[in-house]
């Protein structure tokens, strides 16, 4: 059996199944638990028992049957007791009963516990049938938590043991703090054996001057196993790496947890240290030697030992240094992201702490730092790393920026065919490059267009902004330029896209909203869109496809094709293919281009369905054979013939005809005595 009293608190005891008793409030369940520290499992979640200030009793079975009287049979039985008032007298407690026992009988009972005044504070005291009590020699002290465990032992000369604190996890001890057998009783051995042992019974003192206690963790079983906790190993955690500048001492330590008190043994690559046998570990002036080693210590308490993990020690001569800074960034539209890069030198652990405004940002300490789907007010943030190793650290310089290009201007010079172009950003941006490509055929592709170099930066504006010009001299007209963030190569078609040509002189502002680069490199000009081609009227036969489509020119198009104006899902591109057409399809088919400049509706297109003519032999003239079909305007009709329907060969006979009021007239030869057959179709 093991309780935990895990019942309401402030009930009594007797009131909470499977216990039973005498009710009052002095046998009560009260909110809290008994705990020692050195018990790891000795508090199961639950309330503690309160008992004293009142009469009463609380009594269960502890076992399902009866323990008989058996020879070399023990019932043990432990909890943890705290007392709260030192009893004035003797107090009888708890008691072990035979079964169906409800009801103490102190002089006679198998195992009675008390609690008896002490010097100082109390002392616990047993007794067996009616014997003089055997009182412990150890004085506790009130408020305070001990382990105590009682053992009934059956046989010729049965007794009963007390122990307080054992050792947890340990063995049975040799000698018990207090003993009481039969031989000590009123009715002489072998009289006052039990007949069996069922019942464990908790009995309040009257009065609360007679002593107040707590119990908790309540445990009846056969052997010591049963009622007394087991302990694990210690456990350890730590010690860190270590990294100190040369010359600097180095601490390894440790934390242990088990059942104080702990040993150590510290260990360089497996073989112990001298005197190094504390909680910590001090190298106080490390050498190179000592950093190829590996420390690690052995933890013990009186359960056992446990090895902790290996820590490495790392020296560094120098203080780190930054070779390559990171450098200002452009945020280019369509780009979510945008990185920050350092190169450092120095000794090794090299660490890494971005900050933005001098403040550190959690989790980038890495070489580089990505900037998430940065927003304009990130132009406004300064960013730098601090790169530091023991000797030292150093901050980047200066703060660096993400920023949002606005536009290009182009201003005319005084010179004939001259002009500069210039960016504007928020803020200054120091260090940046920009390049221009131009060329005068928009056909192209970019990447083949020719460089015509950086462009400068000039003098801070009045409103504080940086700008980059470069003076340019076309010599033919128009030209087409490119402006872009990237390096002295062919342009990139990723890079960020801006274009100005020199027919805009002075007027125009360019963006790169809406300015794009088609999968094969040419660059499209932000226009509204327009239909080059528009779909043309069809005629077909039910049964067959039909295929409508569009030219439209501008950039970031897209589709919508309506029938009989109605919109038709599922199509978005230039094309509309129709399969299997009925003469439901038949009626009038436009198509919608847009994009984000404007729109522009097509031309109607009409489709007509027809049905399959049926031929009918309407006369025959000798030499002439002459044939009715009903026509279809816009069809081409082909005649055929064969003179065999089971291997037929088809001739034309009339081919490229288009049907006119409804007759197709044609000559076939019939002067010999051949069976001819004949078929209108359309290709």
């Amino acid at each position: 059996m093991e309780d935990g009293f895990n019942y309401p608190a402030g009930t009594d005891l007797a009131a909470n199944p499977p216990w039973s008793g005498n009710l009052g409030p002095s046998v009560e369940v009260v909110n809290g638990n008994l705990a020692l520290t050195n018990l790891q499992d000795a508090a199961p979640s639950g309330n503690l028992l309160q008992v004293g200030g009142g009469s009463g009793v609380a009594f269960r079975n502890f076992s399902a049957s009866p323990i008989p009287n058996l020879d070399g049979i023990a019932v043990y039985f432990s909890a943890l007791i705290q007392c709260t008032q030192a009893p004035t007298n003797s107090q009888f407690i708890a008691s072990l009963l035979e079964a169906g026992g409800t009801s103490p009988s102190p002089p006679d009972d198998p195992f009675d516990l008390y609690a008896t005044p002490g010097v100082g504070g109390w002392r616990l005291a047993i007794a067996h049938a009616g014997s003089d009590r055997s009182t412990a020699q150890t004085v506790l002290m009130t408020n305070t938590t001990h382990l105590i465990v009682m053992k009934y032992n059956f046989g010729s000369n049965d007794y009963v043991s007390l122990y307080i604190d054992p050792l947890p996890g340990g063995s049975e001890p040799a000698v018990p703090d207090a003993q009481a057998d039969e031989s000590d009783d009123d009715e002489g051995v072998g009289n006052g054996d039990a007949a069996n042992l069922q019942v464990i019974l908790f009995r309040s003192p009257s009065l609360a001057s007679q002593g107040r206690f707590n119990l908790d963790t309540l445990r009846a079983g056969t052997n010591w196993a049963d009622v007394t906790p087991v302990i694990s190993a210690p456990s350890v955690t730590g010690p860190q790496n270590q990294a100190v500048c040369s010359g600097s001492p180095a601490v390894f330590s440790v934390t242990a947890s088990g059942l104080p008190p702990f040993s150590y043994r510290w260990r360089a690559n497996g073989i112990a240290i001298g005197a190094a046998t504390n909680d910590s570990y001090l190298l106080p002036g490390p050498t190179a030697a000592d950093a190829l080693k590996g420390y690690d210590v052995i933890v013990s308490d009186v359960f056992g030992s446990v090895t902790s993990r290996v820590a490495s020690l790392a020296i560094s001569y120098s203080a780190p240094s930054i070779s390559i800074a990171p450098s200002n960034q452009i945020i280019m539209p369509g780009i979510p992201n945008v990185t920050f890069n350092v190169s450092a030198a120095g000794d090794a652990p090299l660490n890494f702490q971005w900050r933005t405004n001098g403040i550190a940002i959690p989790d980038a300490t890495n070489t580089s730092y990505t900037l998430t789907n940065p927003g304009p007010a990130d132009a406004s943030n300064a960013f730098d790393v601090v790169v530091s190793n023991p000797c030292g650290s150093i901050t980047s310089v200066p703060p660096v920026a993400a920023y949002f290009p606005t536009l290009f201007y182009a201003a005319a010079d005084a010179g004939s065919g001259f002009f500069s172009g210039e960016n504007l950003i928020f803020t200054n941006t120091s260090g940046m490059s920009f390049y221009v490509w131009s060329s005068p055929d928009l056909s192209i592709p970019v990447t083949d267009w020719t460089l015509e170099g950086p462009m400068s930066e000039l003098p801070l504006g009045a409103t504080g902004t940086s700008r980059y010009g470069i003076n340019l001299n076309p010599a033919t007209s128009p030209v087409y330029y490119l402006f872009a963030q990237s390096n002295t190569g062919p342009y990139t078609p990723t890079e960020w896209v801006t274009w100005l040509t020199t027919s805009d002189f002075t007027t125009y502002f360019v963006t790169s909203a809406n300015v794009g680069i088609t999968p094969d490199g040419i660059l499209e000009f932000p226009a509204p869109p327009g239909i080059t081609q528009q779909p043309q009227s069809l005629t077909v036969l039910a049964g067959q496809s039909a295929s409508f489509s569009v030219t439209a020119t501008g950039f970031g198009l897209g589709y919508q094709w309506l029938a009989n104006n109605s919109v038709i899902s599922g199509v978005s591109g230039p094309t509309l293919a129709l399969a299997n057409v009925s003469t439901a399809d038949a009626g009038p088919y436009v198509v919608i281009v847009t994009n984000s400049l404007g729109t522009v509706t097509s031309s109607t297109a009409t489709l007509t369905v027809a049905l399959p003519p049926a031929l009918k032999l309407s006369f025959i003239i000798p030499g002439t054979v002459q044939l009715n079909a009903n026509s279809i305007t816009g069809l081409t009709y082909v005649v055929q013939s064969t003179t065999n329907l089971i291997h037929p060969v088809w001739a034309p006979i009339l081919t490229n005809n288009t049907g006119s009021a409804g007759v197709v007239n044609f000559q076939a030869n019939t002067t010999d005595a051949t069976q001819q057959f004949f078929r209108l179709i359309f290709p």
